[in-house]
């Protein structure tokens, strides 16, 4: 698979992350969203962007879309793994790896959604379409 395509999901991902953050904040600014909501949003955001991610790979995928929904899911969490350990300088625990578990996960259901909504080109046997026309009108 070629890596423009991983480049392209990724660039959907992280948009959909800063415009979903975008809105976040603001609703969080004029107190329509509580803390509790924030931690919700939090949650939910990073998996709604790896499965819309993953079908824009999907789509773009020729066969086995779960491993290529893998992969972005795999890439996803070194990048964030990556940063998070520069920034924050986290340590692993059990709810993390479960988290990125089901962001595994949602990547590889993203992309096994996508590869089914690929346009199929079907080639079409004029003498096939006239004998099942002619089989249907008798």
């Amino acid at each position: 698979m070629k890596i423009i395509n991983y480049l392209k999901s990724l660039l959907v991902m992280f948009f959909i992350i800063f415009t979903l953050s975008l809105i976040a904040t603001m609703l969080h600014y004029y107190n329509i969203l509580g803390i509790k909501g924030l931690g919700y949003f939090k949650i939910i955001v990073p998996i709604i962007s790896i499965i819309f991610g993953g079908f824009v790979l999907g789509r773009r995928s020729k066969t086995k879309g779960f491993l290529e929904g893998l992969k972005l899911g795999g890439l996803y969490l070194v990048i964030m793994t990556i940063l998070s350990l520069l920034v924050f300088k986290n340590a692993f625990n059990i709810r993390i790896l479960l988290y990125d578990l089901i962001l595994l996960l949602s990547g590889m259901l993203g992309s096994m959604i996508g590869i089914n909504f690929k346009i199929k080109k079907f080639k079409v046997n004029p003498e096939l379409l006239l004998f099942q026309i002619e089989n249907y009108i008798k």
